[in-house]
Parts: structure tokens; sequence; C-alpha cells
């Protein structure tokens, strides 16, 4: 699949189109992670209780509600937290599958195992809203990495492992 279309750093998929229809299915699939920044952003909006207790590294990953899910899926397939919702789930359907630090350039794809019912075949892509998503989530996390190594968010090793991390969720999203 040739990349070409692409908003200042972000590099999207060519001739994929998306509008979210609303079903649901991305946030009855899997719980998102959330970044320390993005939790106290919750928190202020009165919520608490959300993260599973088993997952202590940041990232952290938000617990299913009983019946599935993420904790905070509304019945009618909305999200509870939507003016502060995470920036992975902005990106939904698509993923970040790889961020070359050196030129500051962001790749997003669809995952291979995406069945979601809002992608079309078309370029009509809110292009400002995911750029933007992609480009908090990189950021969030390299400085999440920053934190757990002790280091600059700059540091090379940062750098490198904030790539790596990258790479290894888009392909294994039980990473």
């Amino acid at each position: 699949m040739a990349i070409s279309l692409r908003l200042e750093n972000v590099v999207f998929p060519d001739n994929i189109g998306f509008k979210c229809k609303g079903c649901g299915r991305c946030c009855k699939e899997q719980p998102a992670d959330v970044t320390a920044k993005e939790r106290a952003s919750i928190e202020a909006k009165g919520f608490t209780g959300f993260l599973d207790e088993n997952d202590l590294i940041e990232p952290r990953l938000i617990r299913s509600r009983k019946g599935g899910g993420c904790f905070f899926l509304t019945a009618s397939n909305g999200c509870s937290v939507n003016d502060v919702k995470p920036a992975i789930c902005q990106l939904v359907p698509f993923v970040v599958v790889d961020w070359d630090y050196e030129r500051n350039l962001i790749e997003v794809d669809l995952p291979a195992d995406s069945n979601c019912p809002g992608i079309f075949e078309d370029t009509d892509l809110p292009l400002e809203t995911l750029a933007k998503a992609a480009q908090t989530y990189v950021r969030d996390l390299q400085e999440a990495v920053a934190k757990q190594e002790n280091l600059s968010p700059n540091d090379p090793k940062v750098l490198s492992k904030t790539r790596q991390l990258i790479i290894r969720q888009s392909t294994d999203p039980e990473a």
C-alpha cells in the first residue's frame, strides 16, 4: 500500500477514508491505555477507579466494565470522557506503526485485522484530528519512557525505546 497522504509530520495510508459510525466496536474490543497526563484529565472530570489495578506500568490500561468493553463506553456506544478522550482512542481505527525520531515522522496505518465499518475507500479522513492524536500519543509515550528511565525525553535511549514500543505495539496489540 502506497503511503502519501500527509499532514505536518504524520503520514497516513493512501486511498483510505474513515467516518465513525458510532457502533462502539473499537471500545468493546479492547480498552485503551492512558498516560499519567490523560489519567489526570479524566480524574479532573470526577472519574475514579477506571484503571486496571494489575497494570502498574505507564501508560496504564483502562479496566473493562462488566460484560466487556471500555470502562467509559456508554449504553449508546458513546464515550463518557469524550472531551478528554485518550489520544490512542482518538486515533481509532488507526494506529501509530512507526516513528522516525530523527526526522520526527510518524506513520499511521490500519491494523491488518481491522473490521471497522467506518472505513471506506476514499481519502476523506479527519486528518487534523488524527494527526494531533498521533502526535500526542507519540509525545506522551516518549515522556512516559523518559520518566521510567529517569532520563530526558530527548535522550537517545528514550527515543529508541519509544520507537521500539510503538513498533511492538503496532505488531502485537497485546504487548
